[in-house]
């Protein structure tokens, strides 16, 4: 796996682009399932509610789902960073 380029600005656009590259590789280490609650609440902005009709799940399940995920993608995010990829793999 490739790094992406390391951040010094993140306010400049290349700055963005490197942190949603990092972003994106973390998200591809998650497990299917945190993913997918991810990227449906974070990326497109679903509710709760509609991911849970999506899903099959109650909106409690999903909120618990999102919940856990955020620091499993935060722990993939600081495992990219400092290089420690053999612990992702």
């Amino acid at each position: 796996l490739d790094r992406p380029a390391d951040i010094t600005d993140p306010g400049d656009a290349a700055g963005r682009d490197d942190l949603r590259s990092w972003v994106r590789l973390a998200l591809e280490l998650l497990d299917a399932e945190d993913r997918e609650v991810l990227v449906l609440r974070d990326y497109q902005e679903l509710s709760f509610e509609q991911i849970a009709a999506q899903t099959g799940e109650s909106a409690d399940a999903v909120r618990m789902r999102h919940r856990r995920a955020l620091p499993k993608l935060a722990r993939a995010l600081a495992r990219l960073r400092d290089g420690r990829l053999e612990d992702l793999l």
